[in-house]
């Protein structure tokens, strides 16, 4: 029996993290800039492979995926410094009405992908959870006296 809405349930936060997995990787492979960001071509080929066939909690793409975010906000500042300044000084409304075409794509693409790690590290976060109250339970012998 399912308690949860699907959108809150493990499974249904995990179909959400494979789809936006799926589509960064789409995204990501038009941007030949990108071709060796997760450390080299052969890593980088792995990891968009490895979204798109849906396996998006494999763990030998984690060191990939912090190559990434840094080669992504390495990008954007050298494209546009100004927009990230004032985005880090939280005049976002002025940076995107400043922006232009090029930094609009790169944000975006910087957009899909932190919400597909963000996604993806709720449903570890709660597969974390899961498993650390299944071992204080576990780790419980004497509950005391239980009356209903």
């Amino acid at each position: 029996m399912n308690l949860y809405p699907i959108e809150t349930s493990i499974e249904g936060q995990a179909a959400m993290v494979i789809r936006a997995g799926r589509q960064f990787a789409y995204d990501w492979k038009g941007y030949p800039k990108l071709a060796d960001a997760a450390g080299t071509v052969e890593q980088t080929t792995e990891t968009i492979g490895r979204l798109v066939a849906g396996d998006v909690f494999n763990q030998l793409d984690d060191a990939s995926f912090d190559h990434l975010e840094s080669e992504l906000a390495h990008w954007l500042n050298s494209i546009n410094p100004k927009f990230c300044e004032l985005a880090m000084n939280g005049r976002t409304g002025e940076a995107i009405f400043n922006e232009d075409e090029q930094t609009k794509e790169v944000r975006q693409l910087i957009f899909k992908y932190l919400s597909f790690r963000t996604a993806r590290q709720a449903v570890m976060d709660r597969v974390a959870a899961d498993r650390a109250i299944k071992q204080l339970y576990n780790g419980c012998t004497d509950l005391g006296s239980t009356s209903v």
